[in-house]
């Protein structure tokens, strides 16, 4: 889903990838998040989001926007960076 895309996309910016397959990734994952983004800007509320006392799922519904937000907004600025580091290695 939409969150765990999210997560993953940040996850990888964090740990500062540099590998064409590994920048690959967070671009598929961030072109996902892009499309599966609605006209008004929203995310569709997904699955559950996670789980507490091994048996109650809960669905935090901010998560479908905030997340997906902030690894496009992150995702810019680490792509403009990665740039400019092949840019002088070149």
């Amino acid at each position: 889903g939409v969150v765990q895309t999210a997560w993953a996309v940040l996850g990888l910016m964090a740990a500062g990838v540099s590998q064409p397959e590994e920048v690959a990734a967070a671009e598929r994952g961030v072109r996902f998040l892009m499309q599966r983004q609605l006209p008004t800007g929203d995310w569709e509320q997904e699955a559950i989001t996670g789980v507490f006392n091994r048996s109650c799922g809960i669905t935090y519904t901010a998560y479908r926007n905030a997340f997906p937000v902030w690894a496009l907004g992150k995702y810019d600025a680490w792509r403009r960076a990665h740039r400019a580091a092949e840019a002088a290695a070149a």
